[in-house]
């Protein structure tokens, strides 16, 4: 989603993804910059209305601190009026109490154990598999630019496995 500039190109490179990738159960995007709103506010699932063609949509910021949800994703991760905070982010509330979309803090407790594992039961994008596939990613990457040395803060004791996965297969 990086520079996307209005919400409208936000909405419409969801639906043009959605059209490459008609059998995806979810979207999931990256990059999203607050600057393709027309106003200075967080972003809200009312400003994804019609994205995706049904399916949750969930958009990390250009920071990776903060998410934006529609509808369905508020609905499959059971954010509700009544629901408290997810294990993966702090959910912003309108004055009524109700979700508005934001879900900030995703850099910090999306990483963490039980961040991930709630991501992980509802969101295809942290399985295992993908969070593998992103891992493995990030290896070739580094491999393609002469990187022989990593050092990711950010991982949890758990993603060792994924890195030791990795080197299993030859990917490291």
């Amino acid at each position: 989603l990086a520079g996307a500039a209005t919400m409208d190109e936000v909405r419409a490179r969801i639906d043009t993804w959605v059209g490459e990738n008609p059998a995806a159960t979810w979207v999931h995007g990256e990059g999203f910059d607050y600057a393709a709103l027309p106003e200075v506010r967080h972003p809200r699932s009312d400003d994804l209305s019609g994205a995706g063609g049904g399916r949750p949509v969930m958009l990390l910021d250009y920071s990776v601190h903060a998410a934006v949800l529609n509808h369905p994703a508020l609905e499959a991760f059971g954010i509700g009026a009544g629901s408290g905070d997810v294990p993966w982010g702090t959910v912003e509330r309108d004055a009524a109490g109700r979700p508005t979309g934001y879900v900030a803090d995703f850099a910090v407790k999306g990483i963490e154990d039980a961040g991930q594992k709630a991501l992980e039961r509802v969101s295809p994008a942290y399985s295992l598999d993908a969070q593998y596939a992103r891992v493995a990613a990030g290896l070739a990457m580094a491999a393609r630019f002469g990187i022989t040395t990593v050092v990711e803060p950010q991982n949890s004791i758990d993603d060792l496995a994924l890195f030791g996965r990795a080197l299993a297969e030859g990917e490291a």
